[in-house]
């Protein structure tokens, strides 16, 4: 645990030390986020990293093993309610899809998402007792997708926008609107052999649908609405 770590290296001392030297396969920390702090995901890795690469450890695999959003805008008793029903709408899931954007970016070699039980508070994958999907669970319908194309392009985080591009068979940008402000956003597709896009949105109202398809100029522009993300497929 990063906790446990920042005040005692020891352990790291014992196994980098010329007697007692010893291989680190792994390391692992838990990170659950809050609020609109997605830019604990960058602190917490390049921490990771800086101390690791300081005992000698720049190849050890670095995961992630336990994180969701835990979103709440009200300090009061009852906070971990909302934030419960926070994880299942596009609150949630905008955040979610953030996150899974900044780890490509960052030093993050793997990260467990706690979790996708079907009873479980945490298990935000899924309505209850409707067991249909729900908004977050279209975040990683949208990362196995990125996944699928093989070819990390492009990840940026900016203004609390995030964003992820992947190629293979086609194209494909996802944007992430962690606000609760409407954004244009404003995109720029260079050298690309496809100019066909289509804009998939899950926001408030929709839930991963196509909401817009265009030919693809020198500058484009996408409304993402409050708390929302946009898959943007282009293909021939």
């Amino acid at each position: 645990m990063i906790s446990s770590l920042k005040g005692n290296t020891d352990f790291l001392k014992y196994i980098s030390a010329p007697e007692t030297k010893a291989p680190l396969d792994f390391f692992t920390w838990h990170g659950y986020l809050s609020r609109q702090y997605l830019e604990k995901i960058e602190i917490e890795s390049s921490f990771v990293d800086k101390i690791l690469n300081e005992y000698g450890f720049s190849d050890t695999m670095r995961f992630d093993t336990e994180w969701n959003c835990c979103i709440c805008d009200k300090d009061t008793p009852d906070y971990r309610t909302e934030y419960y029903i926070n994880m299942r709408t596009n609150k949630g899931a905008s955040h979610v899809a953030g996150s899974l954007y900044e780890m490509q970016r960052l030093k993050v070699d793997g990260a467990m998402f706690y979790d996708a039980q079907l009873w479980c508070e945490y298990g935000c994958l899924f309505n209850v007792p409707s067991l249909t999907p729900s908004k977050t669970y279209y975040a990683f319908r949208q990362f196995s997708e990125f996944y699928y194309l093989e070819n990390c392009a492009y990840s940026e985080s900016k203004d609390n926008i995030y964003s992820l591009a992947a190629t293979g068979k086609y194209h494909m940008i996802g944007i992430a609107n962690i606000t609760d402000e409407e954004r244009r956003i404003k995109l720029t597709v260079c050298n690309s052999e496809y100019n066909n896009a289509s804009v998939f949105m899950v926001s408030e109202k929709y839930d991963h649908e196509l909401t817009d398809s265009f030919i693809l100029q020198e500058e484009n522009v996408i409304i993402l609405p409050p708390y929302s993300f946009a898959s943007i497929k282009i293909e021939g």
